[in-house]
């Protein structure tokens, strides 16, 4: 439709005609909905933690720090073992280094084993190691207890068959070794006059520590003697008293 239009008149007769402009009309967009900020997450509470493994520790402790080969006064070792309130059965695992020593049961915290006699001479590192029996208790190890073996120490005696020979004969000493724990000793025997070999023969294990020794022929006089065990990896060396040959 036609924008409306007025008239007006003056006093002289006159007239005008007045039409209005057109309307503007401006339409503002609608604002976006703004989206509603999303809540801060509420922190998802922790669950109470399951109780864990009890940690065990073991300590070591030994009689003696060295113990001689063969002997029969063996070292004693003994761990001791602690879990808090937790239970302490089990077993407890002796080594020498990676060598199994021997396994122990647990009684009252305490596990005990005696050195056998015939560890080898040096020095060892012994750690104990338990091994719970227990679920809920973790297993431990001992920090290492240094033993050192040394050489059975033997007594050698050297008797002869006959103190008094002729030139024509050979004179035989009955060599006997004696070692504490060992039945069945082996090594270098040798004779000697004064510095001087007469006679070396092997002493092995089928002698028992036993042998009779057959000399050279000597010449005519008096001769001191005496016998040396050169000794082995795990027996010392030792010299015998001396014994007097005549030989006539």
């Amino acid at each position: 439709p036609s924008a409306p239009s007025w008239t007006a008149s003056n006093e002289n007769g006159g007239q005008a005609t007045a039409q209005p402009e057109p309307a503007t009309v401006v339409f503002q967009p609608e604002p976006e909905p703004q989206p509603e900020p999303e809540p801060e997450p509420k922190p998802t509470p922790k669950p109470d933690p399951e109780p864990g493994d009890v940690q065990s520790t073991v300590a070591l402790r030994s009689s003696r720090s060295t113990q001689v080969y063969g002997s029969t006064k063996r070292v004693t070792l003994t761990a001791t073992v602690s879990a808090g309130a937790a239970s302490t059965a089990g077993k407890v695992l002796f080594r020498d280094g990676k060598k199994k020593l021997g396994t122990v049961t647990v009684a009252k915290g305490k596990a005990t084993l005696k050195v056998k006699r015939t560890l080898t001479v040096g020095t060892h590192k012994i750690t104990a190691e338990f091994r719970p029996a227990r679920a809920g208790v973790k297993g431990s190890t001992s920090s290492s207890a240094r033993l050192k073996v040394t050489k059975a120490k033997p007594k050698v005696s050297a008797k002869l068959v006959k103190k008094t020979i002729t030139r024509r004969s050979k004179a035989k000493i009955k060599v006997t070794l004696k070692v504490a724990g060992v039945s069945k000793p082996t090594g270098k025997v040798v004779v000697y006059e004064g510095k001087k070999k007469l006679r070396t023969v092997t002493l092995k294990s089928k002698h028992k520590g036993k042998i009779t020794v057959t000399l050279p022929r000597l010449k005519k006089g008096t001769h001191k003697l005496k016998v040396t065990y050169r000794g082995s990896s795990s027996i010392a060396k030792k010299t015998s008293k001396t014994v007097t040959l005549r030989v006539r």
